[in-house]
């Protein structure tokens, strides 16, 4: 992750493997196990903090969503799960709501926060062969990234029905490695570019 305090690099398989010692709790600042202390994190954590999911962590985020509230990381700050870690990890962040205008779940717009290492899910579980349904609800993101130097990193990332992750306004240089993305827009794809700054970059290791 960014930042003096946290902790960079990856080994281990695409899409998944033990990506750095972080992701046992030891160095978390906040260990977070349900909505409402993930919240209180979010609202104390500074620069270089890391917030830590353990395993068998749920969170379900879908009165949120349906009130328009993204979870907004930020500067510096670190959201992380233990995915990888144990094959039988299962952490994640989901929304059942069917969102009505474009909504993302997590925002990046500070600069170098990371989300790691946790499943995000969101409302359109429809089969791929519903396109109508899947135009008609056109609006859903996992991840928008308008900050600066941002990490999307070991994650899983599906049930949209736009991009799985998208730049947006002036975000420059985030990078998204060892993820496994999938969306239900065939025509705008997994991930965009829709920043104006010609900065922004994806390094991309996906699967």
């Amino acid at each position: 992750m960014w930042g003096e305090n946290t902790i960079s690099g990856v080994s281990g398989p695409i899409g998944g493997g033990k990506i750095s010692r972080v992701y046992d709790g030891s160095q978390a600042d906040y260990i977070v196990k349900d909505k409402a202390q993930l919240i209180a994190a979010l609202k104390v954590a500074n620069y270089g903090d890391i917030i830590f999911m353990p395993k068998n962590t749920i969170i379900d985020w879908s009165n949120e969503a349906a009130q328009g509230i993204s979870i907004d990381i930020p500067a510096g700050v670190s959201l992380v799960g233990s995915r990888g870690v144990d094959p039988d990890d299962q952490i994640a962040l989901i929304t059942t709501y069917k969102y009505k205008n474009e909504y993302a779940v997590i925002r990046l717009d500070e600069e170098r926060s990371t989300v790691a290492g946790f499943r995000l899910e969101g409302p359109e579980k429809y089969p791929y062969k519903d396109l109508k349904k899947i135009i008609e609800n056109n609006v859903s993101l996992g991840i928008a990234s308008s900050g600066k130097n941002n990490l999307v990193l070991n994650m899983i990332i599906r049930y949209f029905s736009r991009e799985a992750v998208r730049t947006e306004g002036n975000g420059t240089d985030l990078v998204v490695s060892h993820s496994d993305l999938s969306s239900y827009r065939f025509i705008t794809g997994i991930f965009s570019f829709n920043s104006t700054n010609r900065r922004t970059f994806y390094l991309i290791e996906i699967s």
